[in-house]
């Protein structure tokens, strides 16, 4: 299921040559600039709400409860797309035969993938500065790119697009020095520590691999978005289980010291009686309100990013979410979350800074590749007009809800690719940093 992103936001963030699905089906119909504006204003927002009430949600909660919100929402995901996936299955033609009997193996080792990324994501957001968070969730570029070395075939990079991901890497780990360097400092600080950020920066790695595995086996897919993500979501939620035992180590949970087995059982019933706010400690917090108004607030964020992806031209949706990342990073400062609220460093904006400079690098001269690509199609009578049009309708690819870059094109290229495969948008569960 968050880590649904990433993008770049959360989240992460992955597409084949396959057909999209319903929402992506059809050709989408051309609308207005300025509803089209409109609806980018309502996706900023979205998405500005989804990742502070990740890190509210974290807060809210004790640390020992961190695995069961976890689960919550895994759990969530699975029973709000039953509500999506059952009537289109009964009354629509949108999930067909055919994509009923697809194997079952992708989605399991998808599904095993993202719970290890959301795992260490609930290990870590809880002592993880909230403003950093959406900048950590920008390394899933890098790594997305290093494993695709070893995943996928015939993969090359533009050295302007290494440096890009470079940069975002060193502007990430710049935006959480100053907890690393003063734990001390500033509000609930004293919640930050360094082997949190460490887990939640690692959560990038399973996604990385999750959306490789993803771009090498989906190919010939043709899927339905909710079904694709309704069954890697059940999968994950069901192996996450497994992980428990990891909760008895120090630094996992907020645990200071190694605790005995059945304290991880007793946690996980108490994280029930807190969502239920009858634990004395979650009383008055809003827990059941934020753990499930998260979940909605992150499904809503990632359908209408797929939708954004189809409508808008790549240039659009590259300043979206490069505006997303700063508006959002900067709104943990705001006075309205209360004792929520944080307080930025030179650190903060120093990091920010510099993703978003790689960020702009890896997109013009990722972009750059595309387009000489399919000039070169062109002049070879390979290219279909579509592959080089700009807007993202014209693209397609197999989405889904588990990658936490939302609107990153693909991460990893090589020249055979680039030359006969167009580069689309993904949608993201952008919660683990997700998307």
């Amino acid at each position: 299921p968050e880590d649904a992103d990433y993008q770049p936001m959360m989240g992460g963030d992955l597409e084949g040559d396959v057909a999209l699905d319903a929402l992506n089906s059809d050709p989408p119909r051309a609308i207005t600039r300025f509803k089209l504006y409109g609806i980018i204003g309502v996706l900023i927002a979205l998405g500005t709400g989804n990742f502070l009430l990740l890190k509210i949600v974290y807060t809210a909660y004790p640390a020992k409860y961190s695995f069961f919100v976890n689960q919550g929402i895994n759990l969530l995901y699975v029973l709000f797309g039953a509500l999506v996936i059952i009537p289109r299955i009964i009354w629509t033609k949108d999930i067909t035969p055919e994509m009923r009997r697809y194997p079952q193996w992708p989605f399991f080792v998808m599904g095993v993938l993202d719970s290890l990324g959301t795992f260490f994501t609930a290990m870590g957001t809880h002592g993880t500065p909230g403003a950093a968070t959406p900048l950590l969730n920008q390394t899933l570029i890098p790594f997305t790119m290093l494993f695709s070395l070893c995943i996928l075939k015939n993969v090359s990079y533009h050295k302007l697009e290494v440096l890009g991901a470079v940069i975002i890497l060193a502007g990430a780990v710049l935006s959480v020095m100053n907890q690393v360097i003063h734990p001390d400092s500033g509000g609930d600080s004293g919640q930050i520590h360094w082997y949190c950020i460490l887990f939640y920066l690692v959560s990038n790695i399973p996604m990385a691999c999750s959306a490789n595995y993803k771009e090498r086996n989906f190919d010939e897919a043709n899927l339905d978005v909710w079904y694709l993500t309704q069954w890697v979501s059940t999968y994950q939620f069901l192996f996450s289980f497994l992980y428990m035992p990891f909760l008895c180590l120090p630094g996992f949970a907020g645990n200071t010291s190694a605790i005995p087995v059945e304290h991880v059982f007793r946690d996980f019933w108490g994280g029930v009686r807190c969502f239920a706010e009858i634990e004395d400690e979650c009383q008055g917090q809003s827990t059941m309100i934020l753990l499930i108004g998260y979940t909605v607030i992150n499904m809503l964020f990632n359908t209408l990013g797929l939708y954004v992806v189809q409508q808008a031209s790549a240039v659009v949706c590259y300043i979206t979410y490069a505006l997303l990342l700063p508006i959002t990073s900067i709104m943990f400062s705001a006075h309205f979350l209360g004792k929520y609220q944080e307080s930025l460093s030179g650190y903060t904006f120093g990091g920010l800074a510099l993703v978003l400079v790689g960020f702009v690098i890896y997109q013009r001269y990722s972009e750059s590749v595309t387009d000489t690509a399919a000039r070169d199609n062109q002049d070879l009578g390979l290219a279909d007009q579509s592959f080089i049009s700009d807007k993202s309708s014209a693209v397609t690819g197999q989405s889904s809800f588990q990658e936490r870059v939302v609107g990153m094109r693909k991460a990893h290229r090589g020249r055979a690719q680039s030359m006969c495969q167009p580069q689309g948008g993904t949608a993201s569960r952008a919660r683990a940093g997700s998307v």
